[in-house]
């Protein structure tokens, strides 16, 4: 259900970050904890579906799919300073805003941009979270 789009948003994101930016999804870091500190980096996150339309009788049902590409950056300057950090994250941000906003998964669903928490920072990193959204509908076969 949602691995196809994962992988095309990889794809997506990696050709349009600038060389040296690495793109991961959620399942990497579960496998290498260490890579929490990778940076720069995009981590690519499912984040489950809110439940959308349903049309009767009930066979056929509209999603509400949620990611998170969470943006990460470290300060190599400055003793770990977290502004440095921001002003790389920063412009990553940008990057990837206009790499997604709009961009087509296939089968008319398209990603758009969703609310989601500020910024955390921590021993000279920053990680910036971007939520996105896209529909998608099911039939059933009953």
């Amino acid at each position: 259900m949602f691995a196809d789009a994962e992988q095309k948003i990889v794809d997506r994101l990696t050709a349009k970050v600038p060389a040296g930016v690495y793109v991961g999804t959620l399942r990497e870091l579960e496998k290498v904890p260490e890579m929490r500190q990778k940076a720069p980096a995009c981590w690519v996150i499912y984040d489950g579906f809110g439940v959308g339309e349903v049309i009767p009788p009930g066979t056929v049902q509209r999603i509400n799919m949620q990611w998170y590409v969470v943006v990460a950056a470290k300060s190599a300057k400055g003793n770990g300073q977290t502004s440095t950090a921001r002003d790389e994250a920063s412009a990553l941000c940008t990057t990837v805003l206009q790499a997604l906003l709009g961009f087509h998964l296939g089968e008319g669903r398209y990603l758009r941009l969703s609310d989601a928490p500020g910024p955390e920072y921590d021993g000279g990193y920053c990680h910036v979270p971007l939520a996105f959204s896209n529909p998608a509908t099911f039939k059933g076969q009953p």
